[in-house]
C-alpha cells in the first residue's frame, strides 16, 4: 500500500504540487507531496483539482479502503479478517436437480463481493438462501460469527429480482410505507434518499421513474433499517449506461456507510470495476473465489471456470 502511494505521488507529482498547500476535509494542512495520503488524493480528485482516469480512481480507492481496513484491524488488535457472512457447503435442489452444490463462501465486512456466473448458474438461488428467502437443503450459513437465524433479517437488506415499489406513490411515500411498518423515525427517509441520490424526485410517481431510478429506490427501501449486509440480485439488468454508472457509484459508496454488499451479475466489466472480491459459479459449483487481480484477465478466468464445469458435467 505504501509503495503504491509513493508510485502514485511520483506519477502525478507536478499536478499535486500545483494545488499545495491545501486543507483536507478533516482540517489537516498538507504542504508537501511526500505527506499526501491516499485519502487526500481521493479528496483532491473529488474536488476536481487532480484529474485521473476512472480505472486509476477505482484502483486508488481500493488501496485507500485496504489501508483503512488494516488501520482498523491494528487499532482493535485484530489478527485476522472480519468475516460478516460465511457459508459451509450449502446445497439446494429443485425437483431432484442440484442447483447449488456444496457452495462455501467467506465475505469480509465492509467489502463488495461480486458473484459471477452465466444464466442458470445458481446465482439467484444462492442469494435467496443468503437473504432467508430459501432454506438450504444442507450445509450451514453463519452471520456475524453465529449460525444464521431469522432475527438476522433485521440486519440484512435485499433487492431480489424487481424493485418492490408502488408505482402510484412517490419515492418518499414508498419509503413512508416501509418506515411505518418498521417503526422508524421520520428522518430516516431523508437519510436514505440522500444515500441513493433521489432527493430531487419530489411528487413524481415511482411508476414514471427510469429503470435506474427504480433500482435505486429499491435499494433505498432495503437500506431503511440500517442493514449491515445488502444483497443485490442482478442490479444492473435493464439499465442504460447512465443508470449503470449511477448504480456503480452508489454501490462503491456503501462500505463507507458500514454496509457490506453482495451482488450477482454476468457483466464482467462492471464487476471488475466495483467488486473487491469475486466468486465465479457455474452449474451450481463455486469454481473460483478471491480478490480481483488487475494483472489477470477476468474474462479468461471466467471462461476457464465455466468450461471446466461443462467438461465435468459431460464426464458424469
Amino acid at each position: 500500500i505504501e509503495d503504491y502511494r509513493k508510485y502514485f505521488i511520483s506519477r502525478y507529482c507536478s499536478e499535486i504540487k500545483n494545488v499545495l498547500p491545501l486543507t483536507t476535509s478533516y482540517g489537516e494542512k498538507v504542504t508537501s507531496p511526500e505527506d499526501v495520503e491516499l485519502g487526500t488524493l481521493i479528496y483532491m480528485v473529488g474536488k476536481g483539482t487532480l484529474n485521473i482516469s476512472s480505472r486509476e480512481y477505482i484502483e486508488l480507492d481500493r488501496y485507500r479502503n485496504a489501508r483503512n481496513k488494516l488501520a482498523h484491524m491494528k487499532l482493535l488488535d485484530i489478527d485476522e479478517l472480519d468475516i460478516i457472512l460465511k457459508t459451509d457447503a450449502i446445497c439446494k435442489k429443485f425437483k431432484g436437480q442440484m442447483v447449488v452444490n456444496n457452495l462455501s463462501l467467506e465475505i469480509e465486512r465492509n467489502s463488495i463481493y461480486g458473484l459471477l456466473g452465466p444464466n442458470g448458474a445458481g446465482k439467484s438461488t444462492t442469494l435467496k438462501m443468503l437473504a432467508g428467502m430459501l432454506k438450504p437443503a444442507s450445509g450451514l450459513i453463519e452471520f456475524n460469527g453465529h449460525k444464521w437465524k431469522r432475527g438476522d433479517l433485521t440486519k440484512t437488506g435485499a433487492l431480489i429480482e424487481m424493485p418492490p415499489v408502488y408505482g402510484n406513490l412517490s419515492a418518499e411515500e414508498n419509503l413512508e410505507v416501509k418506515r411505518l411498518v418498521l417503526g422508524l423515525p421520520k428522518k430516516r427517509i431523508r437519510e436514505v434518499l440522500e444515500i441513493v441520490n433521489l432527493t430531487g424526485t419530489g411528487r413524481k410517481k415511482a411508476g414514471n421513474f427510469s429503470m435506474g431510478m427504480k433500482q435505486r429506490l429499491g435499494i433505498a427501501l432495503a437500506l431503511m433499517d440500517k442493514p449491515e449486509l445488502l444483497i443485490l440480485d442482478e442490479p444492473l439488468n435493464g439499465l442504460d449506461p447512465l443508470g449503470i454508472q449511477e448504480l456503480r457509484e452508489l454501490t462503491r459508496s456503501l462500505p463507507g456507510e458500514g454496509i457490506t454488499v453482495i451482488f450477482s451479475s454476468h457483466i464482467l466489466s462492471e464487476v471488475e470495476q466495483v467488486a473487491d472480491h469475486i466468486g465465479i459459479i457455474a452449474g451450481g459449483v463455486l469454481g473460483y473465489s478471491g480478490r480481483i487481480n488487475q494483472e489477470d484477465s477476468l474474462e479468461e478466468l471466467f471462461m476457464q471456470v465455466v468450461m471446466d464445469n461443462r467438461k465435468e458435467m459431460a464426464a458424469c
